[in-house]
């Protein structure tokens, strides 16, 4: 039997798929089967790429150009705590303090992948891997953390699976403030 583009898919919605980007490999998860629309009956799906913390974006894109993600990927790995660390001390904390400042409402946040297999964070509970923690409000100062909040912000990055030795050199290395 002949397969065609028009009556085989390749993929289905919620499928996580790669593709290139640049000159790398993308990550994203498909939302819908738009069909054999394009050139020549090439089969379309439109895919949805998170940009965490909270934004997302969402294109069209042929079948032949995307993979099937397998189970043991790298966004499928575990953060290890070196690199949820290494994420912390280079502006990730100060970020997500940053984010309680700016908004009245308690905030949880989790470590994830972005598209690219990186550590960042997001206040999407059904993106996280690890944490979940309320994000302690008012414990930035001058893009350090507030000396007077110091236990609470070490108890804060803690949630996220790091042991106190971690979270103290985290702590260290973004500085506090008076």
């Amino acid at each position: 039997m002949n397969i065609t583009p028009e009556t085989s898919a390749a993929f289905s919605v919620d499928d996580v798929v790669r593709f290139p980007l640049g000159p790398r490999k993308a990550h994203g998860v498909i939302i819908e089967d738009r069909g054999p629309i394009g050139v020549q009956g090439r089969r379309i799906y439109r895919v949805r790429v998170d940009h965490d913390p909270d934004d997302s974006e969402a294109f069209e894109m042929p079948g032949e150009e995307m993979e099937l993600v397998p189970a043991d990927d790298a966004l499928a790995r575990p953060i290890e705590d070196s690199e949820a660390v290494d994420y912390l001390q280079r502006g990730g904390l100060i970020s997500m303090l940053q984010a309680s400042t700016s908004n009245e409402k308690q905030i949880g946040v989790w470590l994830r992948r972005d598209s690219l297999g990186n550590v960042t964070h997001t206040f999407a509970a059904d993106r996280g891997l690890v944490g979940g923690a309320v994000i302690p409000s008012g414990a930035v100062y001058d893009n350090r953390v507030f000396t007077a909040k110091s236990d609470h912000v070490l108890r804060f990055i803690e949630n996220f699976g790091l042991v106190r030795p971690d979270a103290e050199a985290v702590l260290k290395t973004v500085g506090t403030a008076p």
